[in-house]
């Protein structure tokens, strides 16, 4: 596994998909209307909806391994969803995992959530788990756009949840090269003993 990378370096990946494979974000297709005829923008609005439903179908559809699942997408991971819309049913299903497996390892009765080792933990665990199920690339663009779309969240927080992200993504391929029937779970505690160590990025 590749030693963790500066931060400046991992907020430099979002622009390149994590591993130098350019890809087309969603604050990028926002920028298309100015420069397109009112057809295509109907027809980006039509694929973009067409993306929800795919993700609402799907839902019902594919294994699990958290209990329960809800879209709570923004606009702009919607866009990004109606070009994967799979992907992103298997985002909601690592990040409600990585939900419960957090208060259970850290119970917020106990410390904070927000900016703390705690909120490493999740970070690293829902971005393994994801990378894990399908791959670095697409695993990367869509935590990208997720952090990246987030309102009024402060750069530090952004350059804290993206290194623990990009940190996770890499922990998500060493447990798919390792192969075995648990993975998920080994990812669990890889991310619980870098969090505990003090080896993720945290605030306070």
């Amino acid at each position: 596994m590749k030693p963790k990378p500066p931060v400046r370096q991992v907020m430099e990946t979002v622009s390149s998909g994590g591993v130098g494979t350019p890809i087309l974000t969603p604050r990028q297709v926002s920028g298309l209307p100015s420069r397109f005829s009112g057809r295509v923008r109907k027809a980006a609005a039509v694929l973009a909806a067409a993306g929800l439903m795919a993700v609402v179908s799907l839902g019902t559809a594919v294994p699990s391994q958290a209990s329960g699942s809800s879209s709570g997408l923004n606009s702009e991971e919607v866009l990004n969803c109606s070009f994967n819309a799979k992907a992103c049913v298997y985002a909601n299903d690592a990040k409600k995992w990585a939900e419960s497996i957090t208060e259970w390892k850290f119970p917020i009765a106990q410390e904070s959530n927000h900016n703390t080792r705690s909120d490493a933990f999740r970070h690293c665990s829902w971005s393994a788990a994801l990378s894990n199920r399908v791959g670095f690339d697409t695993a990367w663009q869509i935590l990208s756009t997720h952090e990246t779309s987030a309102k009024r969240q402060p750069e530090a927080e952004l350059r804290m949840d993206m290194a623990n992200n990009y940190t996770g993504a890499r922990i998500g391929l060493e447990a798919r090269s390792k192969g075995g029937n648990d993975q998920w779970g080994w990812i669990m505690n890889k991310c619980e003993k870098l969090a505990r160590a003090g080896q993720l990025e945290v605030l306070r």
